[in-house]
């Protein structure tokens, strides 16, 4: 090296050994920063439908249930399950074994209208006294039975309930049928639907899950993956635009119900202010970052030569 400055002093002079010099010992340009990019959201209003996940059962308002008056034995069978039958027909013959060895027959007659829904006897088979021998029930007069808590009962704003079950695709409309007045022991509300359109083999299932929407609310909603925690107090990061960029800025929060994935925003931000909807739990207060979904927030308009060109 000190060599090859001497010849360069000799050759070009003390100038062109100082802008060698400068040349060799310039230190390297800053390498750029490197921002966190995050996906954002602008806070808006949406129409939800109110869901409630409830237990429910579908009853007839026309129903009985035949017991056994005492110990007996099956003679003949009349009927069977699914069998619409009327009033008055003999559903089953029983007889009853005398001290004599005698026996007296007796018949089991359907008290109403209606379906049968539950029976499996056979033919000699022993029946023990106060055992079920038949349910049935009017499939035309069916009603879907379920409990509302306080808090439910209060959303209740219109006659039109969107009930879904779990192993249906799409939700029926059903009408209130009545509505208890006053809470029972369990601290719950007795709610009964009309349930005309329900299919009959959903009859006398007890516990079904279901899913009962009332009426539409707006609500302000963000992802339930915007919202970090600092101690026990939830907080979001809004984007405040500058020159240089886009700056995180960390808003305590208040939040309400939730919604699938997403919680209902009671306070903290206002409408239109901007977000960061995801990948926002390592962004420290007063941080740029990147917007990943830029474009499709700020779409840019184009120039009055492409609009011509459109």
């Amino acid at each position: 090296m000190i060599l090859f400055s001497l010849r360069h002093l000799f050759q070009y002079g003390i100038s062109g050994l100082l802008i060698y010099s400068s040349a060799t010992w310039s230190k390297p340009d800053k390498a750029e920063k490197k921002l966190n990019t995050v996906k954002a959201a602008i806070l808006k209003e949406v129409l939800v439908r109110d869901e409630f996940n409830l237990l429910g059962e579908v009853l007839s308002h026309q129903a009985s249930e035949i017991k056994s008056p005492e110990n007996l034995i099956v003679k003949k069978v009349h009927t069977k399950v699914g069998e619409e039958v009327k009033k008055g027909q003999i559903l089953i013959e029983l007889i009853k074994q005398d001290q004599d060895l005698s026996f007296n027959s007796r018949k089991i007659i359907a008290p109403i209208n209606g379906t049968i829904t539950s029976f499996g006897l056979v033919v000699g088979q022993y029946i023990s006294a106060q055992q079920t021998l038949i349910k049935m029930a009017n499939l035309q007069d069916l009603y879907l039975q379920t409990f509302l808590t306080w808090n439910q009962y209060t959303e209740i704003k219109d006659n039109n309930f969107q009930v879904k079950f779990l192993y249906q695709k799409e939700p029926i409309s059903l009408l209130i049928h009545s509505i208890g007045k006053a809470m029972d022991e369990m601290g719950s509300i007795p709610l009964r639907l009309v349930c005309s359109n329900c299919k009959t083999d959903l009859i006398y299932k007890s516990q079904m899950v279901l899913s009962l929407r009332v009426k539409e609310h707006k609500y302000t909603l963000v992802p339930k993956e915007s919202i970090f925690y600092i101690g026990d107090e939830p907080h979001i990061n809004r984007l405040v635009k500058k020159e240089e960029g886009h700056f995180a800025k960390r808003m305590k929060v208040k939040l309400g119900k939730t919604f699938q994935d997403q919680r209902v925003l009671l306070s903290g931000l206002e409408l239109k202010q901007i977000f960061v909807a995801s990948n926002q739990k390592f962004i420290a207060n007063d941080e740029e970052v990147e917007i990943s979904n830029q474009e499709e927030l700020f779409p840019t308009k184009p120039s009055s030569k492409e609009a011509k060109k459109e």
